[in-house]
């Protein structure tokens, strides 16, 4: 059998040529967050401020007139019954985000991590749905549900369950019952007519799409408490379009007889991505507002103005023809935290360091969270600022390590490293950044690898070849060496000297030189630990040894009487300190080349 013909018990590939995609946006998200975080019923008319403005506004405010960016002030006047919850903030000389009953402006910086982990959690709800799974934003997502969908009709099938109209020999699709408005079937002022029918195999996909929306929807109401609603048609494009029409908590579906009569009279730049400079130009060119009066340009003319390729996208969208895929989200590329100072600037460099500390506690914590879900970690870290009157100053170093930055105060310390000894007030803007990210290698070096296994040691009273003496740096002052002593002692030196050359650098440039064995380390985090570790290892292994030899004698683990309960030497103890190159310390460890 050819394999792009059906089966007997499924239908016909070519027939179920179109996509269901579904685009899920929750209502007035961060409203809800709030609503939900205090228990409180949907008829309370509640609103999100953020200073003296409000930045979400619930479905009950909304019946009062309320407006997402009206003042505290009009929102009290119109609803005095109105809730009204500041977001989180992080206080100057803080470093934990609360919910603080007056924050000021210029002594708090706003914190989103609240609404960030209940999107999170969202987006894993909605993801259990679709393998064909996108986050949009914070609160909106897409879904393919062709896959799933195309099963279930193969599946009704071969059951038997689909009725089909015998003069056109297309499924018979009822919509009597069907959850949500159907544009231009059911959004009219009078009544369907009933039952109310369609045909095709698109309609049918739709329909069972609209019975798969409904159970996601569903779910997010049952187990996290937040409504949303959504649109379901055949592209990305539409189904946005749709989930916008009949808030909140309802669902919309856009048939394909009903697309080109839902878009000409629609607005164009209510189009995703017309909304902005494209739009603006369209409409300046031809004096254009809706997309049927942009159906009447030609579309040679289109992509002669636009460019060929654009004015071909233009053509397309605004009746309805969007290919694009429902994709896995690309991960963030950056992770950022920013503080603006509008009256009064800061005007001390005290100041500035507290907000700095303020700032790279953010970025610890969103850094804590993005290796925790994604094992990833950024390359380069910039911090910029701006001094009145003057442009944005921004500096760059490259990343320290995870294992490195263990507190935010390491953040606090490279922004500080970055800036400078001068001053930078008054200040107007502060600004601490990661990017590059990148998965973090698995396979990194420890202490522990340049350690032998139990199984490959060298048994005690069998000697090892005779290799060459070397200093122990003094890490063994106190041992009587004997001849059998120093063949231990010198155990494996071929093979550290191996080790040491997975860290010679291919050049010298940008590297750092080893103040122990001379040789030249790329000067990054990553390197230079994986180094330290290698000497760090080697001085325990020299300290081991020499106890398993004194104990042999019975000099108490290689130690003096007087000796014993000493704890390890410094050089074994305690790892040298690394700065990064860019950095104003250099350690004494290591020194610049």
């Amino acid at each position: 059998m050819d394999g792009t013909q059906a089966s007997p018990l499924q239908v016909d590939p070519k027939c179920l040529r179109n996509r269901v995609v579904i685009h899920v946006d929750l209502d007035s998200f961060y409203a809800q967050v709030e609503q939900v975080r205090l228990g409180l019923p949907r008829e309370q008319p509640l609103a999100v401020q953020q200073w003296q403005l409000l930045v979400a506004v619930n479905y009950a405010a909304r019946a009062k007139g309320l407006k997402k960016m009206s003042t505290v002030a009009e929102a009290k006047a119109a609803c005095p019954e109105i809730m009204l919850v500041h977001t989180a903030s992080i206080p100057n000389g803080d470093t934990e985000a609360r919910y603080h009953p007056d924050p000021k402006y210029d002594t708090h910086k706003i914190s989103l991590d609240v609404y960030r982990h209940a999107s999170k959690k969202i987006m894993e709800l909605l993801s259990r749905f679709s393998p064909k799974f996108q986050r949009a934003s914070v609160d909106e997502a897409y879904l393919d549900m062709t896959d799933i969908v195309n099963a279930k009709i193969n599946e009704m099938h071969s059951e038997g369950r689909i009725s089909m109209d015998e003069t056109s020999n297309m499924p018979i699709v009822d919509w009597t019952s069907c959850p949500g408005t159907i544009v231009g079937l059911t959004d009219g002022a009078e009544p369907p007519a009933q039952p109310l029918t369609t045909l095709g195999w698109g309609d049918l996909q739709l329909r069972i799409g609209s019975d798969l929306c409904t159970d996601i929807r569903a779910a997010v109401a049952n187990e996290l408490h937040y409504t949303c609603s959504a649109g379901i048609s055949h592209n990305k494009t539409l189904s946005k379009l749709c989930s916008a029409l009949n808030k909140p908590d309802k669902q919309t579906i856009l048939l394909h007889d009903h697309v080109l009569s839902f878009l000409q009279p629609l607005p164009f730049q209510k189009i995703k991505n017309l909304g902005g400079k494209l739009g603006t130009e369209i409409e300046d060119i031809w004096n254009v507002e809706t997309c049927g009066q942009v159906w009447q340009i030609p579309l040679a003319t289109l992509q002669l103005k636009l460019g060929e390729a654009s004015g071909m996208w233009v053509h397309d969208i605004v009746r309805g023809v969007c290919t694009e895929a429902v994709m896995q989200t690309q991960l963030q590329k950056s992770i950022g935290a920013n503080k603006a100072f509008r009256n009064p600037p800061l005007k001390s460099m005290e100041d500035v360091f507290k907000w700095i500390e303020v700032l790279a506690c953010e970025i610890f914590l969103r850094l804590k969270e993005e290796y925790e879900t994604n094992t990833r970690w950024p390359k380069s870290f910039s911090m910029s600022y701006r001094i009145e009157n003057r442009q944005t100053i921004a500096k760059s170093a490259p990343m320290p390590s995870r294992l490195r930055t263990v507190a935010p105060d390491i953040l606090a310390k490279l922004a500080l490293s970055l800036m400078g000894s001068q001053s930078i007030v008054p200040c107007r803007a502060l600004s601490l950044g990661c990017n590059s990210f990148i998965k973090e290698d698995a396979n990194a070096m420890s202490v522990a690898k340049f350690f032998k296994k139990v199984d490959d040691a060298i048994p005690l009273g069998e000697h090892p070849p005779i290799l060459q003496d070397r200093p122990t740096d003094g890490a063994i002052s106190d041992v009587t060496e004997k001849p059998t002593d120093k063949l231990l002692l010198d155990v494996d030196i071929q093979e550290q000297q191996s080790i040491l050359k997975t860290f010679e650098a291919d050049e010298t440039d940008h590297c750092i030189q080893c103040d122990k064995c001379k040789q030249f380390v790329k000067a990054d985090d990553v390197s230079l630990e994986e180094h330290q570790d290698f000497h760090v290892a080697m001085t325990l292994h020299r300290e081991i040894t020499a106890d398993v030899l004194n104990a042999g004698r019975g000099s108490g683990l290689g130690k003096k009487k007087s000796e014993k309960g000493k704890q390890l030497p410094q050089s074994a103890r305690k790892k040298p300190k690394t700065e990064h190159c860019v950095g104003s310390e250099i350690t004494n460890f290591f020194k610049p080349k």
